[in-house]
């Protein structure tokens, strides 16, 4: 019985600390499976509390859409961080002031994530640039992101090309597979080594 308790904690340790970051003591969860009794209940709620602090730490983020005292600097480094195309940090401002709609997100007055949306206000939109600080993935940043940005763009078609292996990412939003899109890249090559292209 004991060595099945050690592998339920160790398991219930890695997902806890992979979904949302945070590690909490054997300690902590041998206590809880004491007085919970039952594995699966020991299981279940264990999780359900990671999450319920999961979703607190969302309400807490602050998301603003203009982009007074943001350091440029931290958009390239963040971009670079998460593999994806960066620039020098005024590109990335020259970029964003361009765009229809700018979100960028905050915890603690630190900026988490950011993206941007090109479009024509009335029918045609393409997402950019939707990145988080590698810190703080997987809990919940992106999606709020992505999911701002669509909120100001009613009545849009919206493109976008994922990185590999995050299109499944997206179609939790309702993107589909484009089976006829075209690209023309100033870094061809590059893109296909990414595999964003053919």
């Amino acid at each position: 019985m004991k060595s099945v308790r050690l592998l339920i904690l160790q398991i219930t340790e890695r997902i806890i600390a992979n979904r949302t970051g945070h590690q909490r003591s054997k300690a902590d969860l041998d206590s809880f499976f004491n007085a919970q009794g039952d594995l699966c209940i020991f299981f279940r709620e264990v999780v359900r509390s990671q999450t319920r602090e999961h979703f607190v730490k969302e309400k807490e983020m602050e998301i603003r859409y203009d982009m007074t005292g943001v350091d440029w600097k931290d958009v390239a480094q963040t971009l670079k961080s998460v593999g994806m195309s960066y620039h020098e940090p005024d590109e990335h401002r020259r970029a964003f002031a361009a765009s229809h709609t700018t979100v960028f997100a905050y915890q603690a007055g630190r900026m988490i994530g950011f993206g941007r949306a090109l479009a024509d206000g009335v029918y045609q939109a393409v997402l950019y640039d939707i990145a988080v600080v590698p810190e703080f993935q997987r809990q919940g940043v992106g999606t709020l992101i992505v999911q701002k940005i669509l909120e100001r763009l009613p009545g849009c078609n919206v493109i976008l090309y994922a990185a590999a292996g995050r299109e499944r990412f997206y179609e939790k939003f309702g993107f589909r597979r484009l089976k006829t899109g075209m690209a023309f890249f100033t870094n061809a090559q590059v893109m296909t080594q990414k595999g964003i292209t053919e």
